[in-house]
């Protein structure tokens, strides 16, 4: 594709855009009439959530854990990466005072296997609180969990640049970061945007996996499939992949009346909806989305949809359909941006039955939305478990 083409077909994006920035403009001039534009646009500045040290849930706040906190950084490219760990901690990393991870060695198929959970927009490693909870015991000796904070976001470095945030460039932090914490393979657990991640994962370094755990997101031949012949799925449900792609406004909309865009977002639902984020709970996910933050997270987007930032585009080998491992994807129906036809089409491109491995799988679960692992926290954790439990088959 000559450069062009890609500009012309970035205005093109860019004008479907423009049309969704009236409803994103008229909620900010809304806010402005109620609560007037200082409060509105109002940066305030954060202390440290209470939450984010350790937390207690509302359902039981007699249970504190204790987050552990720790970086690695990607010795290829200098990649500083913030993570909370839980389960067991392997002899062959050194956790300083300061933080950072040290390599001793190797871990060579010896000692706990790596977990290794990737977060969605507009979250951070907080949203996989539950399963690194139910993995906080003296008795877990058989995994190492590692939520991390993805490229741009909470504690880890912030890159300059739309380019920078491209598939290859998050799909190579992966591959770097299994490498840095001294593992050859890691069972990856994703979602939304940590999924899109995963998927790129399975087609450029399939050998740094031994099983995929996705919570709503489709393979993404299947949601190109499905976008093909939904028009609703196209231009209403997926109408943000347009707007984030124009400049400085999508930042401005997520940010305003402090970050109204995370509760509207994280606490959709109808009657069906049975877990809420508090707001304890909410101050960790503003904490790790302020600041630069921002416009990190939504050049995923720009990077993803715009054609002037595409390059190194994998080829369309689709290996997902070969590959030795297993895949699981989980869907909450009531997910409101992706129709579940999406799901169903992911089936296409699941390992079959003539593979050898003919363990992969898509599961529904009714009365949930897309942030799932919220949701049915409970559910989703016991899932996580069986799947770590049949790749030990």
């Amino acid at each position: 594709m000559n450069l062009a083409v890609k500009i012309i077909g970035s205005l093109l994006l860019m004008l479907v855009g423009a049309l969704w920035s009236i409803y994103a403009l008229m909620k900010i001039m809304t806010s402005c009439l109620r609560h007037g534009t200082e409060k509105t646009f109002e940066k305030k500045s954060r202390n440290i959530p209470k939450f984010y040290e350790s937390w207690k849930p509302s359902k039981d706040p007699g249970l504190e854990t204790k987050w552990k906190h720790s970086y690695v950084t990607t010795p290829n490219n200098g990649m500083r990466f913030h993570f909370v760990r839980s389960g067991q901690s392997p002899d062959h990393l050194n956790f300083e005072a300061n933080g950072q991870t040290k390599l001793k060695s190797r871990a060579n198929g010896r000692g706990p296997k790596l977990v290794l959970c990737l977060h969605g927009f507009p979250e951070c490693w907080f949203s996989w609180r539950h399963l690194l909870r139910e993995f906080d015991s003296e008795d877990e000796t058989s995994y190492f969990v590692v939520a991390i904070d993805s490229r741009g976001y909470g504690g880890s470095d912030v890159t300059s640049g739309v380019s920078s945030y491209h598939l290859s460039h998050l799909s190579s932090d992966v591959k770097n970061i299994v490498t840095s914490l001294g593992y050859d393979v890691c069972t990856l657990v994703s979602h939304d945007w940590g999924g899109v991640v995963a998927w790129e994962v399975v087609e450029r370094y399939p050998e740094v996996l031994d099983g995929l755990f996705v919570i709503n997101c489709p393979h993404p031949n299947a949601g190109t499939d499905i976008g093909k012949s939904s028009l609703k799925q196209t231009l209403i449900r997926s109408w943000y992949m347009f707007f984030f792609a124009l400049p400085v406004l999508p930042e401005i909309y997520i940010s305003h009346n402090d970050f109204r865009f995370l509760e509207e977002n994280l606490n959709m639902g109808g009657e069906w909806k049975k877990n809420i984020v508090d707001q304890d709970e909410m101050d960790v996910y503003k904490y790790s989305l302020d600041g630069a933050s921002i416009n990190a997270s939504i050049n995923y987007y720009r990077a993803l949809v715009l054609p002037i930032y595409q390059h190194g585009v994998a080829p369309k080998t689709t290996r997902s359909l070969t590959v030795k491992f297993p895949i699981r994807l989980v869907w909450g129906t009531q997910d409101p941006y992706m129709d579940v036809a999406m799901a169903e089409r992911t089936k296409v491109y699941l390992p079959g039955t003539e593979s050898s491995n003919s363990r992969s799988e898509v599961l529904l679960v009714p009365d949930a939305g897309h942030f799932l692992q919220q949701d049915e926290p409970e559910l989703i954790t016991k899932m996580v478990k069986q799947f770590l439990a049949d790749l030990e088959d």
